[in-house]
């Protein structure tokens, strides 16, 4: 059962907002519910195919306009784009973590 639950769950019992047994149930049936991944591959497809797409206009860019760069250009580029992946990656990652 995700962490939020159990935290969420405790602070209603502490506050008499619901009883043991009622939290118990809720435990259990979020217990059953956390292995059902519903439509998560075809959501991991889509994102594959994006970031394969994205990779592959970012490479055609660069190569049609790498001769017309200066060196720091073309260096500062090569920083840029890893460092942007690499945030957006993160940020997909933290957002797309199995429930």
């Amino acid at each position: 059962m995700d962490e939020r639950w159990v935290t969420t769950l405790t602070r209603w019992t502490d506050a008499h907002l619901i009883d043991e047994q009622t939290a118990e149930r809720i435990r259990a049936f979020e217990g059953e519910r956390a292995g059902s991944s519903g439509l998560r591959w075809p959501v991991m497809l889509a994102l594959a195919s994006g970031a394969l797409m994205l990779a592959a206009g970012v490479l055609l860019f660069v190569s049609a306009h790498w001769d017309a760069m200066s060196p720091a250009m073309r260096f500062s580029l090569v920083l840029l784009l890893v460092a942007l992946f690499h945030v957006a990656g993160a940020a997909v990652t933290e957002r797309l973590r199995p429930p």
